[in-house]
């Protein structure tokens, strides 16, 4: 990773994380996120399963963290979309 990749990642968190104080200081309900599934990503992205599965390939695109509910891979509905927003402003 390059320092700019880096500066990058950075700045996507702290967006993040002041999204969230600004919904805390208007009073904002904060509601649980929407969890989605491998199966649910992947068409989402229109790629297959078994390359979202990869942990690899979720490494090199800087793919946002997977959590484990049971066995299986889950992740925020919103840190999905907020990826695929970056990588369509990106080109």
């Amino acid at each position: 990773m390059n320092v700019l990749d880096e500066i990058l990642a950075n700045l996507e968190e702290l967006n993040r994380r002041m999204a969230h104080l600004e919904r805390i200081a208007t009073g904002t309900p904060s509601a649980l996120p929407k969890m989605v599934t491998l199966k649910q990503v992947a068409e989402f992205l229109a790629i297959p399963v078994a390359t979202l599965a990869r942990a690899e390939w979720r490494e090199r695109q800087r793919f946002p963290q997977a959590r484990k509910s049971g066995r299986r891979l889950v992740w925020s509905e919103q840190d999905i979309k907020d990826w695929f927003e970056h990588r369509q402003r990106r080109g």
